[in-house]
């Protein structure tokens, strides 16, 4: 047949995909972004959800439940700080975080009423590398880096863009640590255990570690980083918000093999801001890979080294490990 004549079925037949698909995506809800944010509802997911979504979602409609909030990325996601006394804590860390990113969840958390107390912000040398990153950069079809929308053509590009994302039916694909995550993310926003359960924590597990990370295919240190992190500083300064930086660690391994020079200049220029405590460089955790995930990621052990050290000790007393977590005051 003409194709004029095939062009109302085609236009029908695709009419009619789009309208499945979205159906699909509105009611299975796999990423937790039109539905109410219940326990039940997280624990029924076969994915890790967007954690953008649910978790700034959450916090944005309990804007009085939490009053102290750590910010940062996946390398800090294991950190749990409910047992923290000086604030109500959520771990709102998000993978592949930036700086830029904290700044505006910090206006999101403003602009609807939450009321903050303390900031854990945590860093890392990835941070000192980081570069401008455009909203749209992230989407992927497992909505996992994909960030909160702000802006009305944001939610609208969002919105539009899930509710249209191909199903995928694999329960392959299930996030391995998902299920440790799903279990309190509404209670602390960690991924890491409830305490309901009976979990020692301690150094014994050592990790099958990818392939060394190719820092050639690492952005390099710049002073990008410089301008979102002085408005966080004076954004917390302006509202009162107790601010406390750390940097994290990562395996001696991949932090020797950083530029040294750049990576003091990163820390001299850091100074110049704020005060912070820093857990990288070479001591007795960094040199035990039982103490990691992988090149860069905690496992729980750590996280909690680094809590009792900026928690529970005067930043002027030696911390219960050797040279890890030194305490660096700011240049006046």
């Amino acid at each position: 047949p003409p194709r004029s004549t095939l062009f109302p079925y085609t236009t029908l037949f695709r009419s009619i995909f789009c309208m499945v698909i979205a159906g699909y995506n509105y009611f299975k809800d796999e990423f937790c972004v039109f539905h109410k944010i219940t326990q039940s509802s997280v624990n029924k997911k076969y994915f890790w959800p967007n954690e953008r979504m649910l978790k700034t979602k959450y916090i944005l409609q309990n804007p009085s439940k939490y009053d102290s909030f750590l910010l940062g990325s996946s390398k800090a996601n294991k950190m749990s700080l409910r047992n923290v006394k000086n604030g109500k804590w959520f771990n709102s860390c998000l993978a592949m975080n930036s700086l830029d990113e904290t700044l505006l969840l910090l206006k999101i958390y403003e602009k609807n009423n939450v009321k903050i107390k303390n900031i854990l912000l945590q860093m890392s040398d990835e941070n000192f590398r980081e570069r401008p990153v455009d909203y749209y950069e992230y989407f992927d079809k497992n909505m996992i880096y994909a960030r909160f929308p702000d802006t009305l053509s944001q939610k609208l590009y969002f919105y539009g863009w899930y509710l249209l994302v191909l199903p995928d039916f694999s329960k392959n694909k299930r996030d391995i640590y998902a299920d440790d995550c799903k279990k309190n993310v509404l209670i602390d926003g960690s991924c890491t255990f409830p305490p309901s359960e009976t979990h020692i924590v301690r150094p014994d597990f050592k990790g099958n570690f990818n392939s060394f990370p190719n820092l050639e295919e690492s952005e390099p240190y710049n002073d990008y980083w410089i301008t979102p992190l002085k408005q966080i500083v004076d954004f917390c300064t302006e509202k009162n918000i107790n601010l406390t930086v750390i940097i994290t660690p990562e395996t001696y391994d991949l932090y020797k093999a950083y530029d040294q020079n750049e990576v003091q200049k990163a820390r001299k220029q850091l100074a110049k801001l704020t005060s912070y405590y820093d857990f990288s460089g070479k001591n007795e955790i960094t040199q035990n890979p039982y103490c990691f995930f992988d090149y860069s990621h905690l496992n729980e052990y750590t996280s909690n080294l680094i809590i009792d050290r900026v928690f529970n000790q005067n930043p002027n007393t030696p911390p219960k490990i050797k040279d890890f977590g030194n305490f660096v005051k700011k240049i006046n």
